[in-house]
């Protein structure tokens, strides 16, 4: 048990879900090496992490790089299209 503000607060060990939410449009050069550092982050067993990419380009300029990303990555990873701009 930990003190916080002068009171205990209970330790939780319940698993952790953390999802990395990323928005891009027409930049996949950048994409790449984003999506790589992410999956070199040590994290604890008990974290978990989905990836969600959104593309706001309706050519779906950042196709090809999510989809090579994500049959290596340790997470699942969502790609979804927003065509409409903004």
């Amino acid at each position: 048990m930990r003190f916080c503000c002068g009171g205990p607060v209970a330790m939780t060990i319940e698993p952790v879900r953390v999802d990395v939410c990323i928005a891009t449009c027409k930049r996949p050069h950048l994409l790449r090496p984003l999506l790589e550092s992410l999956a070199c982050q040590r994290l604890s067993s008990r974290v978990t992490v989905r990836i969600i990419v959104v593309d706001n380009d309706r050519s779906e300029s950042a196709r090809a790089v999510v989809h090579d990303f994500a049959e290596r990555s340790p997470w699942p990873v969502i790609y979804d299209v927003e065509p409409e701009r903004n």
